[in-house]
């Protein structure tokens, strides 16, 4: 019937990460989809009075398209959303499992075995330099040494000493023209 190079396997294995991180996501998403509006319509039934009244009510007893598209919406996004980290748990023990057998590509393709002894640069970082380059990758966060941190610092604070010298000017002008208008004022005299 079949031969062996035209059969398919029915549960393929993936061959990179990114097919790990999509496995089974859209049918998840489609059985819970059909379960979700199913149970949302029938959560939204009310009593009906008596078995022979049902038959004249079926469509609205259970709830009706009323609670179809939310039910949908509800159990397809809670659902894959589940689906989605449970394969990204995978992908981190898969991840894990190679490193700590020296595997650097899990899937087969150029397979190559690192020696446990030699240990590379991310392997000697500390702790918060790997969490920097980890929020380097989402956030726009640049690296600086001391001695650039310090000249940026010293910048910032020289521009904050140029505007607190120009507010105390300005401070100054606008006293000295209160001081002038108030010795120019009709209402200082004494009135006899």
């Amino acid at each position: 019937m079949w031969s062996e190079t035209e059969r398919k396997d029915p549960f393929p294995q993936p061959a990179s990460y990114a097919e790990m991180r999509s496995q089974n996501i859209t049918d998840t998403a489609l059985a819970a989809s059909m379960v979700g509006a199913l149970f949302n319509t029938v959560r939204r039934a009310f009593p009906v009075s008596s078995i022979w009244d049902s038959y004249l009510i079926c469509i609205y007893a259970l709830g009706g398209p009323a609670g179809i598209i939310p039910g949908i919406i509800t159990a397809s996004l809670i659902t894959t959303s589940l689906q989605f980290l449970f394969n990204e748990a995978d992908v981190l023990r898969v991840k894990y499992i190679s490193r700590s057998k020296g595997i650097e590509h899990p899937f087969g393709n150029q397979l190559l075995v690192r020696p446990h002894s030699v240990q590379t640069d991310a392997d000697a970082r500390s702790l918060p330099e790997r969490i920097m380059d980890g929020i380097a990758k989402v956030f726009p966060v640049t690296k600086m040494t001391d001695e650039e941190y310090l000249e940026k610092l010293k910048k910032q604070r020289s521009e904050i000493e140029q505007k607190l010298e120009r507010v105390r000017r300005q401070l100054k002008e606008v006293e000295e023209q209160t001081q002038a208008q108030d010795s120019n004022s009709p209402f200082d005299e004494k009135k006899t």
